[in-house]
């Protein structure tokens, strides 16, 4: 009488998203993820002095010939609900510093959001949305990058 084991294979696989989020350090539960046309994504030039605001400390620290990542000036946003607009204005706010985290490999951002320079509302068809004459709203918000982890 032989004996023979069973083995059971698992494969699994580390979820990659392809899309941004935008995350509440303080409070975790208002993290949203958002549509972000990074193409139209606005930055300014490095300079080799950089102020920080670090989360949980009232006063700056101003850092000086520093390699630093590119300034992120203005935010394109495309919602597809009106819940989902109503979400991140809630998230907008609260006026914290939030982490915009990008797909993986590509960086992430602690920033501080300001005003909106461009709101508009389009009826599209398009095919990933379902049914169509989706309303879809592009919003450009000003954005101040704090730092980038």
């Amino acid at each position: 009488m032989g004996v023979s084991s069973q083995t059971i294979q698992i494969m699994a696989t580390w979820p990659v998203s392809l899309r941004w989020w935008l995350k509440d350090p303080l409070i975790p539960a208002n993290n949203m993820e958002i549509s972000l046309q990074p193409g139209n994504m606005q930055t300014s030039a490095s300079d080799p002095q950089q102020v920080v605001f670090a989360v949980g400390r009232v006063d700056p620290i101003i850092m000086s010939d520093i390699i630093k990542m590119p300034t992120i000036t203005q935010l394109p946003l495309r919602f597809i609900s009106d819940s989902q607009y109503q979400q991140f204005e809630i998230l907008r706010s609260t006026g914290r510093t939030l982490l915009l985290q990008a797909p993986m490999q590509v960086g992430q951002w602690y920033i501080r959001l300001g005003d909106t320079k461009q709101d508009q509302l389009n009826l599209q068809s398009m095919r990933e949305y379902v049914g169509t004459g989706v309303i879809i709203r592009d919003v450009t918000i000003a954005a101040q990058t704090v730092v980038a982890p």
